[in-house]
């Protein structure tokens, strides 16, 4: 080989190895990773977690966020691992040394297991985007906190009961029956419709002591169009801890009775009976002679 080549040879290598070099350190390089390697952003362990709660669909709790550098910290959204949660506000700064307070709203039972138990666990991870680059290009990064907790289910209710379609002319209403199943022994439990016209008849448990059988029923003729409403079922349990109220959607319908349109009517001087009357009043005066008084 020679000179010339060799020397044509190490140039095209060191050519390579240069770009080479410049690629892999601006891959390599802590300015692009989004992820935070060293923590920024820090919230107390005992604000994440809220301990054993009832079941609820909103359960509102603060976290504080401080801010571990010497730069101020702008987070620009936060985003959760479920639809489950909302927080408040999503867009602040805090200064170096300083902290914020915030606001989250979750929904226990959105995340509750199945099958059914009296507890189960609870978590939601809480990821907050944000920068703290002072020069003309900041990069955003991520920190993420998981909130957790323990969520007490006491009540599984029916998630609708169905009353019928009813006339309008109705008198007398066939009760439907329901069962509420409990996950704990309860004192007592109790259900209250929402509307005046409905009427629960509370059966008692039966022999387990955790099913409740009811009996739901109109008690007057509601108004013709969609019958909604719901009954509220508070129970006691046998250490006197109150269950939180949960709802049972109640539907139905009131139908108009059909009748016989005026149209109708005018083609036979009008309905059944007017015709009838009216027939035998005009026989009478035709069979009668006029007499006049003079």
């Amino acid at each position: 080989m020679t000179h010339r080549k060799i020397a044509k040879v190490a140039f095209l290598s060191a050519a390579v190895a240069a770009v080479g070099g410049t690629l892999a350190a601006r891959w390599t390089s802590p300015e692009r990773t989004s992820q935070a390697t060293v923590p920024i952003l820090h919230v107390p362990a005992a604000k994440l977690t809220f301990g054993e709660l009832w079941e609820t669909n909103r359960f509102d709790w603060t976290i504080p966020i401080e801010n571990l550098s010497s730069s101020t910290v702008t987070i620009s959204r936060v985003q959760s691992s479920c639809n489950c949660l909302i927080v408040a506000p999503d867009r602040f700064s805090i200064e170096p040394g300083q902290y914020h307070e915030v606001r989250l709203a979750i929904d226990l039972r959105a995340k509750l297991s199945a099958p059914a138990a009296a507890r189960s666990a609870f978590s939601v991870t809480v990821e907050f985007i944000f920068t703290n680059d002072p020069g003309p290009t900041p990069v955003e990064k991520v920190e993420r906190f998981t909130v957790t907790g323990q969520v007490k289910r006491a009540l599984l209710p029916p998630q609708a009961v169905y009353v019928g379609t009813h006339s309008e002319l109705a008198k007398t209403f066939k009760p439907v029956a329901f069962t509420v199943d409990s996950l704990v022994r309860l004192a007592s439990l109790k259900a209250s419709p929402s509307r005046v016209d409905l009427r629960v008849a509370e059966l008692g448990p039966d022999g387990s002591g955790k099913r409740y059988n009811f009996e739901l029923a109109l008690a007057s003729t509601p108004s013709k169009g969609p019958i909604e409403g719901w009954v509220s079922l508070d129970g006691i349990t046998e250490d006197g801890a109150l269950v939180p109220t949960t709802r049972v959607w109640v539907h139905g319908r009131s139908s108009p009775i059909s009748r016989p349109s005026r149209a109708s009517w005018s083609q036979e001087a009008g309905p059944p009976a007017a015709r009838m009357k009216l027939r035998s009043h005009c026989t009478r005066w035709s069979a009668t002679p006029f007499r006049s008084r003079a």
